[in-house]
C-alpha cells in the first residue's frame, strides 16, 4: 500500500482486512496522511500475513479468519479445506506476528 499510496492511489482492496482490520485501517490512514516511515512496520506485518496465507489461496485466507474467531465456513470445491495441521501451522504464523496481536477477535 505504501508504494502505491505514494505514486496517488487512494484507496485499496485487501482480504487481508478480515484478518487485521485494524492494521489494514491504520496502514491505509498513514499512507492516507503520507507518513510512509511509519507505515512502513504495519505494511511489514501485513505483508508476513500474506506470506502466511499466501501458499494456500481462499483456504488460507479462510483459515485466518478462523484463527482470528471469525468462522466463514470451508471453501468450495474443486478448493481443499485446510488440513488440522495446516490450520495449526497457520495459526502459529499468524500468532507470530507481534504487530497482530491486538487485532480483535471474533466478530465485532
Amino acid at each position: 500500500m505504501i508504494s502505491a499510496a505514494a505514486i496517488g492511489a487512494s484507496g485499496m482492496f485487501s482480504p487481508l482486512a478480515g484478518i487485521a482490520p485494524t492494521a489494514v485501517r491504520k496502514l491505509w490512514e498513514l499512507c492516507g496522511k503520507e507518513h510512509y516511515a511509519e507505515a512502513r512496520p504495519v505494511q511489514e506485518a501485513l505483508a508476513a500475513l500474506r506470506q502466511a496465507v499466501k501458499p494456500t489461496g481462499v483456504s488460507g485466507l479462510k483459515g485466518g479468519l478462523r484463527v482470528m474467531g471469525r468462522e466463514c465456513g470451508q471453501p468450495r470445491p474443486p478448493l481443499d479445506p485446510l488440513t488440522a495441521d495446516a490450520q495449526k501451522d497457520l495459526a502459529a504464523k499468524i500468532d507470530a506476528i507481534e504487530a497482530l496481536r491486538d487485532e480483535p477477535r471474533g466478530w465485532v
